[in-house]
């Protein structure tokens, strides 16, 4: 979808086989009124970073005080919580914002315990405890919106779940 002030409606851009998937995830963080809370292996790239950077900039033309937290897994460490930021942000005020974001990534280190290295893997878009996107999609435009998908499922859930999630 495009980034639109919240009253004008957004323009559809899913033309793709797998393209639904961040217009989803679009229309459910639009609806965040107070909380957000997103986890990925790492970051988002492509046209799911695009579709969560328009999503993140119509709240910010809402005006309304929103906590967003953001957790990534670190297996490989090729990026910086704060380049996460900036790239969500890009097109926000930030001087003249109501968002709060938190980035964060996170990462066990081999030795420190007798496990193996481990990492978050979740896949959760959470939107003020009331609605749930979880599953398997990673957020790979390469993996999941070009010429061989990769095949995963998610799901979207409300309720008691949702408030737990």
């Amino acid at each position: 979808s495009t980034s639109n002030p919240p009253t004008m409606p957004a323009s559809r851009l899913c033309v793709g086989h797998s393209d639904s998937l961040y217009d989803r995830i679009y229309n459910l963080v639009v609806q965040t009124e107070r909380y957000l809370d997103l986890s990925s292996l790492s970051p988002w790239d492509g046209r799911f970073l695009a579709a969560m950077r328009n999503a993140v900039t119509f709240l910010h033309h809402t005006g309304r005080a929103i906590q967003i937290r953001i957790i990534f897994g670190n297996p490989r460490a090729n990026f910086t919580c704060l380049g996460v930021a900036d790239d969500l942000l890009r097109d926000v005020n930030t001087s003249a914002t109501s968002l709060r974001v938190s980035v964060g990534s996170w990462l066990s280190a081999r030795g420190l315990t007798h496990l193996d290295p481990s990492w978050n893997h979740a896949k959760i878009v959470a939107v003020d405890g009331r609605v749930v996107l979880q599953g398997g999609h990673n957020m790979y435009t390469y993996d999941y919106l070009t010429t061989s998908p990769v095949l995963d499922a998610s799901m979207v859930i409300g309720g008691p779940a949702a408030v737990h999630a």
